[in-house]
């Protein structure tokens, strides 16, 4: 029993090769019976090969199906996503808009924010480190901690997919931004 198990989790590429050579095997049959001794191959091993290649391209388009509906679960995962990051509220969108204008999109954000831990609970910002030094002037129940903008993230906004720009409010019109400080 042991074996026939290690024998179905073959890889797909010595799938590929049992399909192939199995369905020409079948293929050929007629022309192989003319011959000596074709025959009798057919008749003694021909049930089994057609076993062997029936499970191969059962493994297979089985394996086919897998790809494309992974494929295709990512790109869902990745609009859902993106819509996430453009349906942010205004102090979530300040927070990527400072990490995005960084060079090297870190910035030091307080660790027991409301926004922050949303944010590295959907994946959009992760913690640059995983230990930091507490001085005297930190506040030991809330520390700050260097936060980075994921990856994926910074490529949506360099494609122009996620926008970061700031809305049109009452305080800032057509004729620019109102200076706020």
């Amino acid at each position: 029993m042991g074996k026939m198990v290690e024998f179905l989790k073959l890889p797909a590429k010595i799938w590929v090769v049992i399909v192939i050579a199995g369905t020409s095997i079948l293929l050929t049959q007629p022309i192989a019976e003319r011959y000596y001794r074709g025959e009798a191959l057919y008749h003694k091993y021909g049930l089994w090969v057609f076993f062997v290649t029936v499970l191969a391209w059962s493994f297979l388009i089985v394996d086919i199906f897998l790809y494309f509906w992974n494929r295709q679960a990512a790109r869902n995962a990745i609009k859902h996503r993106i819509q996430y990051v453009n349906s942010l509220t205004e102090d979530k969108m300040l927070i990527i808009r400072k990490l995005y204008n960084k060079p090297d999109h870190v910035i030091e954000l307080r660790m027991q924010a409301e926004q922050v831990k949303e944010l590295e609970t959907n994946a959009v910002i992760g913690k640059a480190a995983t230990q930091k030094v507490l001085y005297i002037w930190d506040d030991p129940n809330d520390p700050t901690f260097p936060y980075i903008l994921q990856p994926w993230v910074i490529s949506n906004i360099n494609n122009g997919k996620i926008s970061i720009d700031e809305p049109i409010t009452a305080t800032k019109g057509i004729s620019g931004p109102v200076n706020r400080d």
